[in-house]
């Protein structure tokens, strides 16, 4: 099963694709896909650039988490940003 992810065009946070149509903040909200649905899901994500930007596709692990050669970094998005404002 794979996810689709994305980084909302507003403010740059995160964001799960949910079917039908729509972006979530919590990876546990995000729709698990199989391979039929992941092209129709992906193809939304590519043609919905008033809401988000780099739409791309998690592979998820057998306990529905990313797998583990991207895990460090889908954790990190999902934890939210490494740093605060201000800290640059």
């Amino acid at each position: 099963m794979k996810i689709v992810t994305a980084n909302a065009l507003r403010d740059g946070g995160v964001v799960y694709f949910r079917a039908p149509d729509q972006w979530v903040r919590d990876l546990s909200k995000a729709t698990p896909l199989d391979e039929s649905a992941l092209e129709a899901a992906l193809a939304f994500a590519v043609a919905d650039g008033l809401h988000i930007v780099g739409p791309y596709v998690v592979a998820l692990n057998a306990e529905g988490g990313p797998d583990a050669r991207v895990k460090v970094r889908e954790s990190i998005r999902a934890s939210g940003p490494t740093i605060t404002a201000g800290n640059s």
